[in-house]
């Protein structure tokens, strides 16, 4: 059961990687767990309050081993990731009648879940802190990240051996659909329960979701392929512009990358999303 449990956890391991060595052998959650024992406490969550002021919050997570039903005795397979764990937390007291995921379980007869299992799913009861509220991007230390921060991981990735997760419902635990990315030109992001391939292109997609959204395109815009009426009226739309917008859109659509790239965009200044789209603007 042990054997299996280790061929199950090389299954993304980088071509040529061996057990033991430096990659290939941490889960999501533990990238993610050691990250956050490694990350300068009180971890600040940059955010904006309902009127867009900027507010900066410390979130405290639950420890693990501060749980009333942790057993440090026991000795066996995690029940969630399948690893070997020493100390764990009985499967009963971690999850809720609700819990809908028992199907990606690797050890399903195991009876504890491991600390950093744990730590992905635990909730600190002041606050109700927990891991799925927080787009979270975990390397040496963990990253809570607003949009804007996110944007700049995408587009400049730390080094590997990384996680990133970006929810959007922020009602499920994503750390166990996630995968481990070992490479800054070509890696992973979980975008809710969706592992999408991220890769150069991404800077791209999102220079021209912004320059669209610059001149006047709502998100729902850019969804739809549309042209909203006061893009029409603010720029001479010929015949060229408006074919043009419109495949621009289309073929923004194409890329697996989009809804990611959409999720993170901000707007660009109106002078450089001219530029960057070929418009010209109808004179007053």
């Amino acid at each position: 059961m042990v054997q299996e449990a280790v061929e199950e956890r090389n299954v993304n391991q980088p071509e040529g990687g061996l057990p033991g060595e430096e990659y290939g052998m941490e889960t999501p959650q533990e990238i993610i767990y050691n990250a956050w024992k490694n990350t300068p406490k009180p971890i600040l969550y940059e955010t904006s309050d309902m009127k867009g002021k900027q507010v900066i919050k410390e979130v405290d997570f639950a420890i693990p081993e501060e749980n009333k039903d942790y057993n440090k005795t026991y000795d066996g397979l995690c029940n969630l990731c399948g690893q070997e764990t020493n100390g764990g937390i009985p499967i009963k007291k971690m999850f809720s009648s609700n819990y809908m995921d028992w199907t990606i379980h690797k050890e399903p007869e195991a009876t504890h879940i491991c600390k950093a299992c744990a730590f992905c799913i635990g909730m600190n009861p002041v606050g109700r802190i927990i891991l799925f509220r927080y787009p979270i991007v975990a390397e040496k230390i963990l990253h809570l990240c607003n949009r804007k921060q996110f944007r700049e991981y995408l587009l400049n990735p730390p080094e590997p051996p990384f996680v990133m997760i970006l929810p959007t419902s922020q009602k499920k635990h994503l750390f166990s659909k996630s995968k481990v990315s070992y490479s800054m030109e070509n890696y992973f992001c979980n975008l809710e329960e969706m592992t999408i391939s991220v890769d150069g292109k991404i800077k791209q997609i999102i220079t021209d979701i912004e320059a669209l959204r610059g001149v006047g395109f709502t998100k729902d815009n850019i969804l739809s392929v549309r042209i909203p009426r006061s893009v029409i009226k603010k720029y001479k739309l010929n015949t060229y512009d408006f074919e043009s917008l419109i495949l621009k859109m289309e073929n923004l659509r194409k890329s697996e990358m989009f809804n990611l790239a959409l999720e993170v965009s901000q707007k660009m200044e109106e002078e450089k999303a001219i530029c960057c789209l070929g418009l010209t603007p109808k004179m007053k």
